[in-house]
């Protein structure tokens, strides 16, 4: 049976990061669940390391902080099977999430397989059974939460593509799933939106999401002229 790993990206986390993964660390589907804390306090990283009672967790420390994006990368990185689900800490994955996945059929490596619905606020699900390629991305800005769906990293990749497209030398900070996603399309890849592919994604003051749109606003409005303009 072919196996997935999930990789977590977490700073200065504990209960969220535990109900993360909490309903899959059992599924014999995910065989490695990769924990990369991207140099929490001391005294987090210690609570969050009594997580590491699974032989399948394999959890590990930045020595120094990367950031969220550069973090994402080395989470992937870390993982021994080909294909990934590459996840956030404050959000939450089913086994409804894995059967689906296993729905698919055939994994393409290069496409990155996106939810059709970050439960309960961003509802991509009429995109759903939609192929984004470089030359249709801007005819999807006309419909509503487009800008969303492409700032969305909470997806099933083939790692080895993933990691060839990645650019870990760059912090886009609030907009970093935008500019994956833009290298990953200009390269000629393909994004695919998969009915029925949800999760719940919590939107609260901690997330990095919310903590940094201010200061990066400039760099994400460039981002989403990229897409309009893409051909």
């Amino acid at each position: 049976m072919r196996t997935i790993t999930l990789a977590i990206t977490t700073y200065n986390r504990t209960d969220l990061l535990y109900k993360s993964f909490e309903q899959v660390v059992d599924d014999e589907r995910i065989s490695e669940i990769v924990i990369v804390d991207d140099a929490s306090k001391k005294e987090i990283f210690e609570e969050i390391n009594l997580l590491n009672h699974n032989p399948k967790i394999k959890l590990l420390r930045n020595s120094s902080n990367r950031g969220v994006y550069r973090n994402k990368y080395e989470s992937v990185q870390l993982s021994s099977n080909e294909w990934v689900i590459v996840f956030d800490s404050d959000n939450i994955i089913s086994t409804k999430y894995i059967d689906t996945l296993y729905d698919i059929g055939t994994w393409q490596p290069k496409t990155v397989y996106c939810p059709d619905f970050a439960k309960p606020k961003f509802d991509y699900r009429h995109f759903a059974g939609k192929l984004i390629y470089k030359s249709t991305a801007a005819s999807f800005f006309k419909l509503p939460q487009f800008d969303c769906l492409i700032n969305t990293m909470n997806c099933f990749v083939n790692r080895d593509e993933f990691l060839k497209h990645f650019d870990p030398e760059t912090e886009p900070s609030a907009a970093d799933s935008a500019y994956f996603n833009y290298r990953w399309l200009m390269a000629g890849n393909s994004m695919y939106v998969v009915p029925g592919l949800e999760y719940e994604h919590l939107v609260h003051s901690g997330s990095h999401y919310v903590q940094n749109i201010g200061a990066s606003n400039k760099f994400h409005a460039q981002m989403m002229n990229a897409f309009k303009t893409m051909k």
